[in-house]
């Protein structure tokens, strides 16, 4: 990922350390001591780093997002799955499914959400209506 951003790999702890300084990640001041090395108490925000390339911003964003909602699916599916049993079709609410999966509500619309993806799904869920949501869950295979 380093090369595709345009970026050398770090071979040795001197080619880490420029490489941290280029980001913002580190300072260096020369001092009559000799060089101190500093890292701010907060890392820098998105924008201030170099830019990327946009097919690499693409991947890592997905791949944070796959991070991000991989276990909110999961335990949707394990619920749905093995407390349930698989059933063709399931009444039940956000705040409900919140409940039963140990998660709050607005997780459990990410992993609703993201389990109908045409993309990746591994299940099909179908909402219905504003508060109550009929889940067809009929597994589609695994994630690619």
């Amino acid at each position: 990922m380093l090369t595709a951003a345009g970026f050398p790999v770090p071979r040795t702890v001197r080619d880490l350390s420029e490489l941290y300084l280029t980001w913002g990640l580190a300072h260096r001041e020369e001092a009559p001591d000799g060089t101190r090395w500093s890292m701010p108490a907060a890392l820098p925000l998105p924008g201030d780093l170099p830019p990327m390339d946009a097919e690499l911003t693409d991947r890592l964003d997905s791949i944070r997002w796959g991070l991000r909602t991989g276990p909110l699916v999961d335990g949707l599916i394990e619920h749905l799955g093995d407390d349930l049993g698989e059933p063709q079709e399931v009444l039940t609410s956000l705040d409900r499914l919140a409940t039963a999966t140990g998660r709050d509500a607005d997780d459990v619309r990410i992993a609703l959400t993201e389990s109908a993806r045409p993309v990746t799904p591994r299940w099909s869920v179908e909402p219905t209506g504003a508060t109550e949501t009929t889940c067809r869950t009929r597994p589609l295979g695994w994630r690619s």
